[in-house]
């Protein structure tokens, strides 16, 4: 066959291959066609069966959830209706089989269990069967798995459809066969042997590599007037390699001339030609670079740089590009280079390149970057001067238009500047200043700008303290005090020690609301004002947030002595079972200043949890409280009675707090049932195997613990499952609405339910109507508190709320806080309002 093959005619070996090639297309084409749609069709049951068990997962959740095997049988049978259908089983959480189906084209039953004997899933290539699985979740918990869904469907209708669809493909294909065989076999005659002549030719001179060979024309057809053609271009060809011959010869005596580096580079980046005398300056040997990219040799901002260029280059109208600059680490050092770049296209895009000039101007740039540095630099500090502050003001003053965040501008003078020059001399002074600068830049952010527009006077402008005005502030006051405090350290001035301080005025900004001048001069003003009052100060223009600056100060100063001060008092909120009668108190802490008088736990708490003296402040609210159960303890009306205690994240993450407690109890001989820990969910967001175990330890004493606010934050089915929780208490924003909002009350609902399941006691917070109480009554609720019974009062005012007459006063010995409400006592009925409790919820 190689023989007959080697020595047939180009016509047959063309024919041959034709026909070989049109043979093995069609071939390939069919047996494509074919996998892609068995795979299509495979696909397409696949999805419909997914569809079909997530719809019949979704249908059987409820059957499982509540064992109803009648209505899940009942649901797998309606599947007789489905084609193809084989089997379906459904399996609870255990992998025991719940319900089956089973049709006429099933070849064994449905396994028994999931894990031992699931049914067998056919991986084969050619496939008589496709399975699909639902995975069953609690609807109330995503994470808890209830059962499994499988279903099983035949692929015989599936393979019939498919055989239809490849016979009309293959008709079709015998017919589109011959047609193109009859065509190649006609243009093969008339065109075949032309060109083997020609082609010949061609290889002749291409072989030879000489423009001088011409073809033969021996016929006047179409391949006579190629051939022609042919020989006509070669001698055009001739030519043009002369002429380009020559100017190439000129164009490297100009080469010779020019000092600077020239390169070719195509659109992809890549060397074509390198020229220069200079050498030294190039990355690497002019043969290395010809053929790689730019982005291989050169640094990736220079490369990008050059990229850039010729794509200005490309959308020049003059396809050119000029004044883009790029620095080379070379041997002798780094140096600077400016691009010229200029486009060249021959015919087409595929021929573009770009002609790139490399001039070096290193030394300019020096010249440039020394002139520069004279004109908005500092000469002593190398701090920007006054004129470069104005150009990075102006410009922090448009971002701060931008983005709504507001800045500070800060005026530093410092104290006894003169006295120092004055004494030492000016050499020392500006030692000093340079010591200054250094540690004015180790306060402050890269983003920041320190300049010096004085003598001993500097300018720093933060940027982007925030959106919020007091938390801006107060941003900027730790910045001015972090400056302040740093250069009021000594200062070694060679021999000589020295001391000196800055007196710091700070001005807000947001916007172009304010000239950059005269920010500069407001913050001037208020720094005039730190001498004043003392020197070693820091003080804002803005008079307003200058007082509430001082205000917040002054209340974390004076709350540093409230616990020891004795200026703190326990308020106590009552809280009632269904019957009304007292069942405990909310302890809450309130803080009566010698001057200010009460102030509110809305303005001191949240300074006490940022200074952290909410954990003093915690502690001497758990002892009270403790010390108050032991007072009770001694009285038969109150000796029943418990005490809720709010301890923070900060409280309770303290490793001692467990011991915290122990001691409290001890010391007040305090029985641990009596003292209630309410805890947000805050606490338990981090490190949550610690807190279990700390609540744990607790649960050991006896302490009760109640989980506040419930439903606000980040509550689940998880937490609630692993917490050692006695009581969960819901959030008066729920209970606020109730009355209103269907959501609210559909919430409280759910709350309750999810409490009787885990056998937790409820109580609820924030009731200030009737409507509200019955409601949550009517729902089954324990526990309320809230206006509508009493305010929280102090304990005078609150024992004499234990005696009114109709509170229904009794020992109590209810059940403990961890049994849920019986439905007897969720539908409890009788209210009666005590005289003067709605005057004292007021």
């Amino acid at each position: 066959m190689r023989a007959f093959f080697a020595k047939a005619a180009l016509g047959t070996k063309l024919k041959a291959i034709n026909l070989l090639a049109v043979s093995l297309v069609a071939f390939f084409a069919m047996l494509s066609l074919g996998v892609v749609l068995y795979q299509r069709s495979i696909a397409d049951q696949q999805r419909h069966l997914d569809s079909l068990t997530r719809v019949m997962g979704d249908n059987l959740t409820a059957a499982l959830v509540f064992v109803d095997a009648k209505t899940a049988q009942s649901t797998l049978e309606g599947l007789a209706q489905a084609d193809d259908i084989e089997q379906a089983g459904l399996y609870d959480a255990t992998g025991k089989l719940f319900a089956s189906y089973s049709g006429a084209g099933a070849h064994q039953g449905v396994a028994a269990t999931l894990n031992l004997g699931q049914m067998p899933r056919d991986t084969g290539f050619v496939k008589t069967s496709i399975d699909a699985t639902s995975v069953l979740r609690d609807v109330g918990d995503n994470t808890n798995q209830i059962g499994t869904l499988i279903v099983r469907q035949g692929l015989n209708n599936t393979y019939q459809q498919l055989w239809q669809q490849l016979a009309a493909v293959f008709a079709a294909s015998l017919v589109a066969f011959a047609l193109l065989n009859l065509l190649l076999n006609r243009l093969q005659r008339h065109i075949t042997q032309p060109l083997t002549d020609l082609t010949a030719t061609m290889r002749k001179i291409q072989q030879g590599a000489d423009l001088s060979g011409r073809a033969l024309v021996g016929t006047d057809d179409e391949i006579g007037e190629l051939a022609k053609s042919f020989n006509y271009l070669m001698v055009e060809l001739q030519l043009r390699d002369n002429e380009k011959n020559a100017a190439r010869s000129r164009f490297e005596a100009v080469l010779k001339a020019v000092p600077d580096l020239m390169f070719e580079l195509d659109r992809e980046g890549r060397y074509i030609n390198v020229w220069g005398a200079r050498a030294d300056f190039l990355m690497a040997p002019a043969r290395e670079l010809v053929g790689r990219q730019v982005q291989a040799q050169l640094p990736r901002p220079a490369a990008n740089e050059v990229l850039v260029a010729m794509g200005e280059a490309d959308e020049s109208s003059n396809g050119h590009s000029f004044g883009r600059c790029i620095m080379l680490p070379l041997p002798q050092g780094e140096r600077w280079f400016e691009l010229s770049v200029a486009k060249y296209q021959a015919r087409s895009d595929d021929d573009k390149t770009y002609v790139v000039l490399s001039r070096d101007i290193t030394e300019r740039r020096h010249a440039e970057e020394e002139i520069r540095q004279l004109a908005f630099y500092d000469v002593l500090t190398h701090l920007p001067n006054r004129r470069l502050l104005m150009e990075r003001l102006h410009t922090a003053l448009a971002i701060s238009t931008r983005t709504q965040m507001l800045g500070a501008v800060l005026f530093l003078d410092m104290d006894r500047f003169k006295t120092i020059n004055d004494t030492l001399g000016h050499d020392h002074g500006d030692l000093l200043l340079v010591e200054v600068a250094k540690r004015i830049q180790s306060c402050v952010r890269e983003v920041d700008t320190i300049a010096r527009v004085g003598g001993d006077e500097f300018v720093v402008v933060l940027e982007q303290l925030g959106t919020d005005a007091d938390q801006a502030a107060r941003n900027a006051l730790q910045v001015a005090e972090k400056i302040r405090v740093s250069l009021a350290v000594p200062y070694q001035l060679n021999a000589h020690e020295r001391y000196s301080s800055p007196s710091i005025g700070v001005c807000m900004y947001l916007g172009n609301g304010v000239a950059s001048e005269d920010l500069i001069k407001n913050a001037d003003v208020a720094m005039y004002q730190a001498k004043d009052d003392g020197r070693n100060l820091v003080r804002f223009f803005d008079l307003a947030m200058q007082n509430a600056v001082e205000a917040r100060a002054q209340i974390d100063t004076d709350l540093r002595h409230s616990v020891q001060d004795q200026q703190l008092r326990l308020y106590y909120q009552i809280q009632v079972d269904q019957q009304h009668r007292p069942c405990g108190a909310e302890a809450l802490v309130r803080w009566f200043h010698p001057q200010r008088g009460m102030v509110p736990p809305a303005v001191f708490i949240g300074i006490a949890e940022e200074s952290h003296l909410i954990l003093d402040i915690g502690n001497w609210v758990l002892d009270a409280a403790c010390k108050q159960l032991s007072l009770w303890a001694g009285q038969a009306h109150t000796q029943a009675l418990t005490i809720a205690v709010n301890v923070s994240a900060q409280q309770f993450k303290q490793p001692q707090f467990v011991d915290l407690v122990t001691d409290a109890l001890a010391r007040h001989a305090v029985e641990p049932t009596r003292l209630k820990i309410e805890l947000t969910e805050s606490v338990i967001l981090n490190d949550v195997t610690t807190i279990i175990s700390k609540m744990h330890a607790l649960k050991a004493l006896g302490v009760i613990l109640s989980l506040d606010d419930f439903g606000t934050g980040y509550s689940s089915l998880s937490y609630l499952k692993r917490l050692p929780l006695d009581q969960i208490k819901i959030d008066q924003s729920f209970v606020r609405d109730v009355e209103t909002d269907e959501s609210d009350a559909v919430m409280i609902r759910s709350i309750i339910d999810l409490a009787a399941n885990f056998k937790l006691n409820v109580i609820a917070e924030g009731v200030e109507t009737l409507e509200q109480l019955n409601f949550l009554k009517r729902n089954g609720c324990a526990e309320f508190q809230g206006y509508y019974f009493s305010k929280p009062v102090p304990i005078d005012e609150f024992e004499r709320l234990l005696t009114q007459p109709n509170l229904n006063l009794v020992p109590l010995n209810h059940e403990p806080l961890g049994t849920a409400p019986s439905p007897t006592m969720a539908a409890g009925s009788g209210f009666n309002v005590m005289p003067g409790m709605k005057g004292l919820a007021l």
